[in-house]
């Protein structure tokens, strides 16, 4: 396997890592975790994940099942009071209502109490976003990206030109196992269009941001997807006021992702617009004219636009990955006046970048003619 080693990140990525289930030990509390085996699993496929955890006194248990915006999916208990030592509660991936929860991070809480005491034991208080700047990535000759996590994390990759465009993300903030994770890569742009192999000056880069400790995984849910998952449960998201968003935890800085709700925390889709009177080739790419101003027309999907216009952003223009224009207040929809000039005859492609100041970005990219 050759290691394309001049393809690396053309952004250096900041890589986030949590702890990944050692166990944490919390000496007057009557309950702690166990660790992990395994952190992911399959409800789809009838799998059920042991939720490990030890007593230090004799005492009835609770675990609640939270998902990564802060909704309680399910409550599991021991239905009686349980003896000092090891024990198991046992999850089948469903949520109260029956239904198999989709593909996610899921955060474990323990609760346990006798007469004498109540211990509950919250992950999220210690530990979750952390930031660090610690990552090696490769992209072989098949189009593997190879990149390795010290800890489970919410991960994001994107791939562009070095000091120009994104023109695909290729993994938005999803959850991660530790260990080498594997994504592969045909090389194309978000429109299939422009395979960035052949570009000399391409990269890749991976950025992530660690998930609280003892978060389970699920996998293989095709049926239903987290944004419309949570609309139908009909939940509601509520975000820690900025005054109490920490910046840093375990010296170690959190990233401000790690603060967004997971359903709009994602890169807006972008449409490109042009006169219906331009004519087209027989492959149906417009055919431009040099000198001829163009109206080019860029609008957002309007489930979208609606979180977008909570956040400034900034509309950039690109023809053949250079820089062209920029609207660095921008709005929706906006329309470039553009002239082409200077353009060899044949293809050429045109891409905007709309890019919020929470960081995330939206790509859409065409090809035209010029005569």
């Amino acid at each position: 396997m050759k290691i394309l080693s001049n393809k690396l990140l053309f952004a250096t990525g900041l890589f986030c890592i949590s702890l990944f289930m050692s166990p944490i030990s919390f000496a007057k509390d009557l309950i702690s975790f166990e660790p992990f085996k395994k952190i992911e699993f399959s409800p789809s496929r009838q799998q059920i994940f042991n939720i490990p955890f030890k007593l230090n006194e004799a005492a009835q248990v609770d675990i609640q099942i939270y998902t990564c915006d802060g909704n309680l999916v399910r409550e599991l208990s021991s239905g009686k009071t349980l003896d000092p030592g090891g024990h198991l509660l046992k999850w089948d991936g469903k949520d109260h209502e029956g239904e198999i929860v989709p593909d996610e991070a899921y955060t474990l809480v323990l609760h346990a109490g006798n007469k004498a005491q109540t211990s509950i034991i919250d992950p999220r208080e210690e530990s979750g976003g952390e930031v660090e700047k610690t990552l090696a990535t490769v992209i072989t000759e098949e189009g593997k990206i190879v990149y390795t996590l010290s800890k489970p994390s919410r991960v994001q990759i994107r791939a562009g030109i070095v000091d120009g465009p994104m023109l695909r993300s290729l993994v938005s903030w999803q959850p991660r196992p530790a260990g080498k994770n594997i994504h592969q890569w045909n090389g194309f742009d978000a429109d299939k269009i422009i395979n960035l192999f052949p570009i000399e000056n391409y990269g890749v880069s991976v950025t992530a941001f660690n998930l609280p400790d003892y978060t389970i995984l699920t996998t293989g849910n095709s049926s239903i997807g987290y944004p419309e998952y949570y609309k139908k449960k009909k939940w509601t998201f509520t975000p820690v006021p900025l005054e109490k968003q920490q910046l840093e935890r375990n010296n170690k800085g959190l990233s401000p992702h790690y603060y967004l709700w997971r359903v709009t925390d994602k890169d807006p889709r972008l449409t490109i617009i042009l006169p219906d009177s331009i004519k087209k080739s027989e492959g149906e790419l417009p055919i431009l004219q040099n000198n001829e101003p163009i109206p080019v027309k860029v609008t957002m999907a309007a489930e979208d636009e609606q979180f977008m216009a909570e956040t400034k952003y900034e509309v950039s223009f690109f023809v053949d990955f250079e820089f062209r224009s920029e609207e660095e207040l921008g709005f929706m929809p906006i329309t470039w006046l553009w002239r082409p000039n200077n353009l060899a005859k044949g293809e050429h492609a045109l891409t905007v970048n709309v890019s919020g100041f929470r960081g995330q970005v939206g790509v859409k990219n065409i090809k035209f003619l010029i005569e």
